[in-house]
């Protein structure tokens, strides 16, 4: 019969992220992190021990996915480093659920925000330049974010 509007809604989600090019998906992957983080923190401070569970655990979920993403025979000494990174935020945000910490969450938060940033950048350079050609009229092949994304996997 006729679809339900929340079913409809969900498979509109599903078809936007599969036509996004990988670092849009990437730089939404930090931007759920963060916000998941901030209402983790919120709740945290207002003793709502369910909904800091479940943010946390979303947080914990995006950051295990990044990691898992690397490639580590490309992305080398940047998918190490990443790859150090997240355990690091792992392990801050394991230890805040704990403790019941905010600011282990300020922790990662101030710690993953650059990322974030970095992925947003490359996006719009990517949107921005893509068939772009240099002041000589030859195509652009290579940009600073090559090696950034050869280690996300991509």
């Amino acid at each position: 019969m006729y679809a339900r509007p929340n079913n409809m809604y969900k498979a509109y989600q599903q078809n936007d992220i599969l036509t996004l090019p990988p670092a849009a998906i990437i730089e939404r992957l930090y931007q759920a992190m963060e916000r998941s983080l901030m209402t983790a923190k919120d709740a945290m401070e207002k003793g709502q021990t369910a909904i800091k569970g479940e943010k946390l655990g979303h947080a914990l979920t995006i950051i295990g996915e990044l990691q898992a993403s690397l490639d580590m025979e490309k992305g080398g000494e940047i998918a190490e480093n990443l790859y150090v990174l997240y355990s690091f935020a792992t392990n801050r945000l394991l230890m805040a659920n704990v403790k019941n910490d905010v600011h282990l969450i300020d922790e990662v938060i101030n710690t993953m925000k650059p990322l974030g940033q970095a992925w947003s950048e490359i996006r719009r350079e990517q949107n921005g330049h893509n068939g772009s050609t240099t002041d000589n009229g030859a195509e652009a092949s290579h940009t600073r974010n090559e090696p950034i994304q050869a280690a996300a996997g991509y």
